[in-house]
């Protein structure tokens, strides 16, 4: 029994020799030439590290730059990037907002943006004062329940505003200090400064040809499109309307026969105006409005002047052709500073308010051919100290002499008796 027990053992030992000198020899660095080593190891060495050299370049090479090239910036996304200088918004301004019931009261300096602070659904009116304000941004002004803008300037001034298309509700009522007004349409272009209207070009200028500003003057040249007239159907609708207040100066060409109803109304600076020979016809209210204009030459050639065509000018003297047979409704009602009026001597009709409040008005002659003058043709001319109807005069207009209070002598040319003493206030029919 113990030589088979001695036999297992022997086999066991056998079998386990070589695992255990691997073992050691896996721990132990590699022989040299000369060192032993045991009969359990076998007969060749154990392999090197070296005998399993790595994998070089040349056996797995590394990706080259052109077998995965690195992003060049030519071939990067070609999604937009930023803009280096995009549209920034409007620069707040120094805007100062005053609440008075259901007014905003809106005044400062810079460009008006939608901060304002307070409720804005009980604001039902906005009071906007254009001084030093240079602009309208998006929504600054939209309100819930607003039906108004008050704005205390003219439409020109109104113009020069950089206005954002969305800044007021649509269709919102902008009334100016004057008493026109617009209906806000998004449109914040600036108006236009030149042009053609019916076959004339038309130009605002307001520098020199060397670049110094001087007064705005509105240039005219009729073209060979032109048939002599220029006329609007509203004032509106003259393309320099928006300079109304600015234009200083008009050359009207040479080849217009007919300037239209309200062309030139309401032009608050113009002082200069050159008429060409030739013109026919001035339409209604054509210079209405012109308070600064306090001289004008008018053509020989002109046949009509419209109704308050020169009415609210500063005219001084007067001297009508003799080309003119009526005088229409309040041609130069109101001009208070009018002197002196030389009528043309084949002048047939004096029409109503002709000369009604010319305030400074001392004399006037009529000539032989005059047949009718018109109610209030001379009312309010408190100034007026005598007069003599010719022979000719057919018929007087209810209150044509009301409230000339200086009105002493009434004569009838040609007449042997001295001139009888006026009613000032009484209205006659002759």
């Amino acid at each position: 029994m113990y030589k088979k027990l001695l036999a297992l053992l022997l086999s066991l030992l056998l079998i386990a020799a070589p695992v255990t000198a691997f073992a050691v020899e896996s721990e132990m660095p590699p022989s040299g030439p000369g060192t032993g080593t045991s009969e359990g190891s076998g007969s060749s060495p154990a392999p090197e590290p070296t005998e399993e050299p790595a994998p070089s370049p040349t056996e797995e090479p590394a990706p080259s730059p052109t077998e995965e090239p690195a992003p060049s910036p030519t071939e990067e996304p070609t999604t937009p990037a930023p803009e280096v200088t995009p549209t920034p918004e409007p620069p707040k301004g120094n805007i100062k907002w005053k609440l008075r019931g259901p007014w905003l009261y809106v005044s400062g300096s810079g460009v008006v943006d939608d901060s304002y602070p307070g409720d804005r659904e009980g604001i039902t009116g906005i009071n906007f004062t254009p001084f030093q304000i240079t602009g309208i941004a998006s929504n600054a002004l939209v309100f819930p329940n607003l039906t108004i803008i008050k704005f205390n300037g003219t439409k020109a001034d109104w113009r020069k505003l950089s206005i954002a298309r969305d800044a007021i509700a649509p269709g919102m009522r902008i009334e100016f200090s004057d008493g026109k007004f617009i209906l806000f349409d998004g449109d914040a272009t600036p108006p236009p400064t030149s042009g053609t209207v019916q076959g004339v070009e038309w130009a605002i200028e307001d520098k020199t040809s060397d670049g110094a500003p001087k007064p705005i003057s509105l240039t005219l040249r009729a073209t060979d499109a032109s048939n002599g007239t220029l006329a609007c159907d509203k004032a509106e609708d003259y393309p320099w309307d928006a300079f109304r207040d600015q234009i200083t100066s008009v050359v009207v060409p040479e080849n217009i026969t007919v300037l239209g109803n309200d062309i030139f109304a309401g032009c608050t600076a113009l002082n200069s105006v050159q008429l060409p020979q030739g013109l026919k016809t001035i339409g209604n209210n054509a210079f209405s409005g012109c308070s600064a204009l306090m001289q004008i030459q008018l053509p020989e050639s002109l046949e009509v002047i419209g109704s308050g065509a020169f009415s609210g000018t500063r005219l001084t003297t007067v001297t009508l052709p003799p080309s003119l047979e009526k005088l229409e409704d309040g041609v130069f009602s109101s001009c208070t500073k009018l002197e002196e009026v030389t009528l043309p001597p084949n002048l047939k009709e004096i029409g109503d308010s002709c000369f009604s409040s010319c305030s400074n008005l001392a004399a006037i002659e009529f000539p032989e051919s005059l047949e009718k003058i018109g109610a209030s043709t001379f009312s309010n001319c408190s100034a007026l100290t005598s007069i003599h109807f010719p022979a000719s005069l057919t018929s007087i207009g209810d209150n044509a002499f009301f409230r000339c209070t200086k009105l002493t002598q009434v004569g009838l040319q040609g007449a042997e008796e001295e001139p009888k003493p006026a009613r000032a206030h009484a209205s006659a029919r002759y």
